[in-house]
């Protein structure tokens, strides 16, 4: 079999994906040669300071070969990411005031990211001022702020 071409939900499509729509809402974001640690460093309409930590969604093909990846193997990858995600995003926090923000591919058959997002206590969101982002296969973006109890889409979501 041959090489497969990565799939719209791999950590890099997901990451660009978020740094244009950072960019379409007027936020300043480095370049990834400017930052260091995080994936994306940008600033807000309201001069605040974020730091994003980017994941995809596992492959459903063996990179190399093509073979498809078993469920289990998918489940348990997308389990540790989130958990990595968490764990890489908490440790760069430095500033009371920084906004911190974990990206996730908004998959259309799997709410995996959704649901463990949603069962994170709100009092520990808002005390880490912790966004989750979920974005979809066309690019929308849908927001999980610190102190709210649903996803909403992005145009709706206040941020800061």
């Amino acid at each position: 079999m041959k090489p497969v071409k990565p799939e719209w939900h791999n950590e890099d499509q997901i990451e660009a994906a978020v740094r244009t729509w950072l960019v379409s809402q007027r936020w300043q974001v480095q370049s990834r040669y400017e930052q260091s640690g995080a994936d994306i460093s940008a600033i807000d309409q309201h001069n605040a300071r974020w730091l994003f930590e980017v994941k995809g969604y596992p492959a459903t093909h063996n990179k190399f070969d093509g073979v498809a990846k078993s469920e289990g193997s998918k489940r348990s990858q997308r389990r540790i990411w989130f958990i990595e995600a968490l764990g890489q995003i908490i440790s760069r926090i430095k500033d009371p005031d920084l906004q911190i923000g974990i990206v996730f591919p908004d998959h259309p058959t799997d709410r995996y990211f959704q649901s463990v997002a949603l069962l994170l206590p709100q009092f520990l969101r808002d005390k880490l001022h912790l966004w989750v982002f979920l974005v979809d296969q066309t690019g929308s973006v849908r927001i999980l702020s610190p102190d709210s109890p649903h996803f909403e889409d992005a145009v709706h979501a206040k941020l800061s």
